[in-house]
């Protein structure tokens, strides 16, 4: 792949991220309001930032450095560049190593902003006391990375010499680092992926529906699988300017992809929007609609996102005699997959009309 089309797929995936971080605010402020906001909401906004200048990165890297870097470098092509030219591979693999920042910025927040949703979804269940450990060691995953990266090499300025040769391992694109970085980055996803488990091993449901669950929660495995063909394309294809860059962004934007869709589903639905425009959602994305007598119960910023005040009837805790009455309340699991009917949201992967508020994808268990 030339340098000008690496260019326009890494601005391509830039264009879109942004979308998809916009519409996912957009949906949020819509639901929550700005009052409603959690800390995964504002960490999006870091998100796009630090977007942004990775697609800055992006473009100085390919253009101004023409992808290059001395980890393409062998001892005999290192010797036989002229000084003249030693400037730009070494300012190439600056710029490089700037991007390989931005690249595990972008991931890691991701991870974080998954944490900080699961953290409503998984409120009350016993899994939610492991959500904290999951982010001491999402903490401790991205240091141990920046110190890999920084401790490689010594001096670290060798990273970007030319001539002398500094050895195998001072180089941007390090096997070493890049396997810390892999390793990592797969462990931290695998136990963000179990988070959920146990909420939906305890459904019981046709299954068909208990697959759609499922899949709705492995997408993140996506990011595992495209972290893989990153690691295995960039050394595979170590000769090729640029192909670090471009599989970065494009594991970047499946991250972000993943993390950022179940709140802009919404968005996607035409009632979501007629329901808007006749202005009935206001009173149903604040309170409970119990049944016709019942008044809306205003719920908090956390209630609203998590459904504080859902029936739990057999298990125990608290009750109410709304809509909710005469159902386990196991979890809300996404917010935002609810799907709009005249009596309320339709539940539609478990196929249940209930009254509740819009925007709410509930995991209910009949008693």
């Amino acid at each position: 792949m030339g340098i000008e089309l690496i260019l326009a797929e890494i601005f391509i995936l830039y264009a879109f991220a942004v979308i998809f971080i916009g519409a996912r605010i957009f949906a949020r402020y819509m639901l929550v309001g700005l009052k409603g906001f959690q800390p995964d909401d504002f960490l999006v906004l870091l998100l796009l930032a630090v977007w942004t200048g990775s697609a800055v990165i992006g473009y100085t890297f390919t253009i101004v450095a023409q992808g290059k870097h001395t980890s393409l470098l062998t001892p005999e092509q290192r010797e036989d560049i002229p000084v003249a030219d030693r400037e730009g591979w070494s300012y190439g693999s600056k710029i490089f190593l700037a991007g390989l920042t931005g690249y595990i910025l972008i991931v890691w927040i991701v991870k974080l902003n998954q944490l900080f949703f699961y953290r409503r979804v998984v409120r009350g269940l016993w899994v939610q006391k492991t959500i904290f450990p999951a982010m001491g060691f999402l903490a401790a995953a991205f240091v141990a990375i920046i110190l890999t990266i920084t401790l490689n090499c010594l001096p670290f300025e060798k990273v970007w010499q030319v001539y002398p040769d500094p050895g195998a391992n001072c180089v941007p694109q390090s096997h070493a680092v890049f396997t810390v970085i892999l390793s990592l980055n797969l462990a931290t996803d695998f136990c963000i992926l179990l988070i959920p488990l146990p909420a939906l091993r305890s459904l019981q449901l046709p299954l068909t529906k208990k697959l759609g669950l499922w899949l709705l929660f492995s997408l993140g495995a996506l990011c595992m699988v495209f972290a893989i063909l990153r690691y295995v394309y960039v050394f595979q294809l170590g000769d090729s300017q640029g192909i670090s860059a471009s599989w970065s962004t494009r594991e970047a934007f499946v991250a972000t992809f993943v993390g950022q869709a179940p709140m802009i589903y919404p968005l996607c639905t035409p009632r979501f929007w007629a329901r808007r425009r006749n202005k009935t959602v206001s009173s149903s994305s604040h309170g409970l609609s119990g049944n016709s007598g019942n008044r809306h119960k205003p719920l908090s910023g956390e209630e609203h996102e998590m459904g504080g005040s859902f029936a739990v009837s057999s298990g125990g805790g608290r009750k109410e005699d709304g809509a909710f009455a005469g159902v386990n309340w196991l979890g809300v699991v996404v917010h935002g997959m609810g799907l709009l009917t005249s009596d309320g949201p339709t539940l539609g992967i478990l196929g249940v009309n209930i009254r509740a508020p819009i925007g709410y994808f509930v995991i209910l268990q009949a008693t």
